[in-house]
């Protein structure tokens, strides 16, 4: 590539003596053509300046980021009013409403960003995109050239009626509008003049929804209400009344404006507008629905002190509300006769449920599942035959207490059936509160019950069976992750905003590396091959983001260390290198405890079983342990030994009935800064105990009560091993007739 490009500087170099020489024939010709185009640029400056403007002003893209949010020009005017229309503003110190400026519209911007829009639909379906995009301000300005140019239809439609009354009225080509004063363009007039585009409810939700999916909710909570408050306004900011009048709202811009509260967890406002909504009165024609009560739940589990028993007081109130509109006697002025999707969905439930899973209160989360199933229809495929709960019903308080209230027996209250959501959202609460045997119970269930979990629920059942060491379980709940598919679960809404968490579509690397420490911690070590399995599976997997790390790595070694299988453990240090993998002092540290594993393993052996093997292989994994930590204290070595690495050095020196190696790693340790734990000394009593050694046992022993590390709470925690194996030791000289050393008590 280098020579090409040489090449091409000769060829332009020999190319520019050619134009030398041309220039040097020819100065007269050139000079009066190079004047003539400086001439035709002079002339043509001004117009290519208008240009540039006219496309600069047509682009929305352009000026579309060079926009703050613009409320609409009647918005000052009608906030006076607010009180009349809207509840109060919030109190709560997490909205901050003096960020969004309201600027004075801009005719020529606004009508421009219109003239691409030749219906509603389309401008609304934009509107929408933006939204969910998270490009609130564009979503904004968009919503309010709606308004700019509604302004000047109403405009247009006083000229014209002036026009009516002369004798000879002009025609309409000929009318002139303008904005503060200034005439408009023709091509703006002629756009204004023939849109059909107009300010609607829907247009209105769609602006409210882009406020509440925005990356910052706090800001534009008080800009939802602002919106709101002008659209339903009848009066422009002058007095005079909106040529499309004031907008009627519907179910959906009240969810959309509990939306705003609910992710600013602003409880105090989604009330107040619930309490408008129930009473009827200002709203009669606005039917509630399951999705509002849901999202004023929802503003009770982002508040600031996640407010569980207010969730659970709307929740019931739903179910009574709600059943019964279904059965036609409900108030508020609205009839809803045999609605059945009047009730109180499980969208609502699992809400609740959310909330209590934050507030970490997992035992009431459980309880509220374990209601839904006893209450919901179990005939059918979703049914679990003998179903246990995990707190006796006969002693269970109920959540739901509507259901066991007398006033409420006539009304025909349906409790849904749990989805995959509800017993997902339980998951969740039993892993925020290491509640690992609850978890599995409620995992097992949903499987019975006949829900497909989804990844995330699967990862916390994966966590349960690695805390617990349960294999088994670990390899079915990763199979059953294998099995999702991108048609099991469709991107719904709420997933569709900017930043949300998306749904896992298969095992992913925490999956696995939970599966493979599953393996690694189950008793004894003997699943440590599947381990090992998981790890070179990760290696093919078709699934993204699924490349062995370090951490599956240390995994897989430790399920080695527990197996004293430190050959293979060796083995993938080797391979985790070759793939470019740095060890971490974990990593050698797990290695260190293979070691230790093996040479006890052996030992046992010899001792019990095989008196053919030799001393040398017992002490073989010791030498390679030691020989290990030598290389982590070289100085260029990047990683250095901590006390675990120490620790595990020591077991192996215990375990090959090497004591004064053991001392001597107890003095490196001291000599590196480190200090010795409650670990480091059991240890050392283990190698005392090996060797039958009472005075260095003795020894160990007032260093533990000498050490000021070590609390008194250790301290006789482990004084009761410690004293067995000094009686073992004892009793191991009295039979040797070896003499028994006094030690201070």
């Amino acid at each position: 590539m280098v020579p090409r490009i040489r090449r091409g500087r000769r060829m332009m170099h020999s190319a520019s003596l050619t134009n030398g020489a041309i220039l040097k024939n020819n100065k007269r010709t050139l000079m009066f053509q190079l004047a003539a185009y400086l001439l035709a640029i002079v002339c043509l400056f001004p117009c290519t300046t208008c240009a540039f403007q006219h496309c600069k002003l047509a682009s929305p893209s352009i000026a579309t980021w060079q926009q703050r949010i613009r409320l609409p020009a009647a918005a000052a005017a009608a906030t006076t009013t607010a009180e009349e229309t809207t509840p109060k503003p919030s109190n709560n110190p997490r909205i901050q409403t003096t960020s969004t400026q309201i600027q004075q519209p801009s005719p020529e911007h606004d009508i421009e960003l219109l003239s691409i829009y030749k219906s509603n639909k389309h401008l609304e379906n934009n509107i929408v995109r933006l939204g969910r995009m998270g490009r609130t301000e564009q979503a904004l300005q968009l919503y309010q050239a709606i308004w700019t140019l509604d302004s000047l239809k109403d405009q247009y439609r006083k000229i014209v009626q002036k026009n009516k009354s002369n004798s000879t009225p002009p025609p309409p080509t000929s009318i002139q509008l303008e904005w503060n004063n200034e005439p408009l363009s023709p091509h703006l007039t002629n756009f204004v003049t023939t849109s059909k585009l107009r300010p609607t409810t829907r247009l209105m939700n769609s602006a409210i929804d882009a406020c509440a999916r925005a990356t910052r909710p706090q800001i534009h909570q008080h800009t939802a209400f602002s919106l709101y408050t002008h659209a339903t306004s009848p009066q422009n900011a002058d007095g005079s009344k909106k040529y499309s009048g004031a907008l009627s709202p519907n179910v959906f811009t009240f969810g959309a404006l509990l939306a705003c509260c609910a992710r600013n967890g602003d409880t105090t406002q989604s009330l107040e507008l619930l309490q408008d909504l129930e009473e009827g009165g200002r709203f009669p024609d606005v039917a509630l629905n399951g999705v509002i009560y849901s999202t004023v739940i929802s503003a009770c589990e982002r508040a600031e002190v996640v407010d569980v028993n207010l969730a659970l007081e709307v929740l019931n109130n739903a179910t009574v509300v709600l059943a019964g509109r279904a059965d036609g006697s409900g108030g508020g002025g609205t009839k809803h006769n045999n609605n059945q999707n009047a009730v109180m969905g499980v969208v609502g439930y699992n809400a609740a449920i959310s909330t209590m899973a934050r507030a970490m209160e997992w035992k009431m989360a459980s309880q509220l599942l374990d209601e839904m199933i006893i209450h919901s229809t179990t005939a059918g495929l979703h049914s679990i035959d003998n179903w246990e709960t995990s707190i006796p019903e006969e002693e269970m308080e109920p959540l739901l207490h509507v259901l066991h209230d007398e006033r409420y027996k006539d009304l025909n209250i349906v409790v849904p059936k749990p989805d995959e959501v509800t017993f997902g959202t339980v998951l969740a609460a039993c892993e925020r509160s290491g509640e690992w045997e609850e978890l599995l119970r409620i995992a097992k269930a949903a499987i019975e019950y006949g829900v497909k979990l989804d990844g995330m629920a699967l990862t916390s059942a994966l966590h349960a069976c690695q805390q617990l060491g349960l294999a088994e379980d670990a390899l079915e709940y990763l199979e059953l992750m294998k099995q999702l598919g991108d048609e099991d679960f469709p991107i719904t809404r709420g997933r569709q905003r900017m930043g949300a968490k998306q749904k896992l579509h298969g095992p992913d690397a925490v999956a696995y590396r939970l599966a493979i420490s599953a393996c690694a911690r189950a008793p004894g070590g003997h699943r440590w091959q599947d381990g090992i399995r998981l790890l070179n599976e990760m290696r093919t997997s078709k699934y993204k983001n699924c490349a062995p790390d370090v951490v599956a790595y240390t995994a897989a070694i430790a399920g080695c260390s527990e197996a004293g299988e430190y050959t293979s453990a060796m083995q993938l240090i080797q391979t985790m290198r070759q793939e470019g993998i740095q060890p971490n002092v974990v990593t050698f540290s797990a290695v260190i405890n293979a070691c230790a594993s093996a040479s006890a393993n052996l030992a046992r052996k010899r001792e019990e079983e095989d008196r053919s093997i030799a001393m040398e292989d017992v002490r073989l994994p010791m030498t390679r342990a030691l020989k290990l930590l030598e290389a982590m204290k070289s100085p260029t070595s990047s990683i250095k030994p901590n006390i675990v690495t120490y620790n595990a050095a020591i077991r192996a020196c215990a375990e090959c009935l090497n004591l004064a190696g053991a001392f001597d790693l107890l003095r490196q340790l001291k000599e590196d800064g480190l200090e010795p734990t409650i670990v480091t000394y059991g240890s050392l009593m283990t190698a005392c105990e090996r060797m039958g050694d009472v005075e260095a046992a003795s020894k160990v022993f007032r260093m533990v009560k000498e050490d000021d590390g070590v609390t008194t709470t250790m301290i006789f925690k482990q004084m009761k091993s410690f004293m067995e194996r000094l009686l073992v030791v004892a009793e191991r000289h009295v039979s040797q007739n070896v003499p028994f050393y006094s030690f201070e008590k």
